[in-house]
C-alpha cells in the first residue's frame, strides 16, 4: 500500500510539473522565444540545483521520461525546419563539404 501512495504522489507531482512547463512554455512563445526554451527552463527550476522539487536520487528513475522527452524535443525542433526553406541552401551545405 506504501508503494501505491509512493506511486500516486509522484504521478500528481508530475502532472504539477508538466501543467508548470506548458505555462512557462507559453510565455515564452509569448516573447518571442521557442516553447522548447521554456520547456527546458521549468526542468531547470524544478530541478535538484535550483528549488529541489525532483530530487537527485529520482533522476535515475526518471530516464523513461528523458527519453520521451528527447524524442518529443527532437519531433518538436523538427517541425520547425521548412524544406522549401531548405532547398535553397541544399547548395551551400553541399560546397561546405
Amino acid at each position: 500500500m506504501d508503494n501505491y501512495i509512493n506511486i500516486l504522489i509522484f504521478i500528481i507531482g508530475f502532472a504539477i510539473v508538466s501543467l508548470a512547463a506548458q505555462q512557462i512554455g507559453q510565455y515564452f512563445k509569448r516573447i518571442n522565444l521557442p516553447l522548447i526554451s521554456g520547456f527546458l527552463f521549468a526542468g531547470i527550476l524544478v530541478g535538484p540545483f535550483v528549488l529541489n522539487l525532483v530530487p537527485a536520487e529520482s533522476i535515475k528513475h526518471l530516464r523513461f521520461v528523458d527519453e520521451v522527452s528527447l524524442a518529443f524535443i527532437a519531433f518538436a525542433a523538427g517541425s520547425e525546419l521548412y524544406l522549401k526553406e531548405l532547398r535553397s541552401r541544399f547548395k551551400s551545405i553541399a560546397w561546405a563539404d
